[in-house]
């Protein structure tokens, strides 16, 4: 998409006619929707309670992707991100007796206490960026900016209502 705007861009010029859009604010309008961006900017916004906000957001995912891919089509997924995030962030695997669905994953949010906030913002970013990007290659880019869009603003939600209950 890039190439054609380009491409537009220098023929405009060329033919002595002015851009429709400058470049540079077209790239700007793309990142801000790539789905890794936007879970970067999910997960920023909730530094003290990333961990909380992540099993939020995979919850969320799992009830919207079982129609699309399978409950084992989102487990698997989960379950091929938890073992490339696994292998820099040892403790964010699951035993291998533990279904990756279970309820509220007790074990993340256990293995997420006493770390460092930055350790876990980083190693649930590596588990959504790898999440996110197989994602985008089962089901495509769009697809899945859509469906992350509405589980990013239901875990939004969701995290409101858990902060103004406690």
């Amino acid at each position: 998409m890039l190439i054609s705007c380009e491409c537009d861009r220098r023929a405009r010029c060329l033919a002595g006619l002015r851009p429709r859009f400058p470049l540079i604010r077209h790239m700007m309008a793309l990142d801000q929707n790539h789905p890794r961006d936007m879970v970067e900017h999910f997960l920023a916004s909730a530094a003290e309670t990333v961990a909380v906000a992540g099993v939020e957001l995979l919850q969320i995912l799992g009830r919207s992707l079982r129609d699309v891919i399978g409950e084992e089509g989102f487990d698997s997924l989960l379950l091929r991100s938890l073992r490339r995030a696994g292998a820099r962030y040892p403790w964010l695997q699951l035993d291998d007796k533990e279904r990756p669905g279970e309820p509220e994953f007790v074990q993340w949010l256990q293995a997420c206490r006493g770390r460092d906030p930055v350790e876990v913002q980083a190693a649930y970013m590596l588990l959504f960026t790898t999440f996110v990007d197989t994602l985008s290659v089962l089901i495509g880019a769009h697809l899945t900016t859509l469906i992350l869009t509405s589980a990013l603003a239901c875990a939004r939600v969701g995290l409101q209502e858990q902060g103004t209950a406690q």
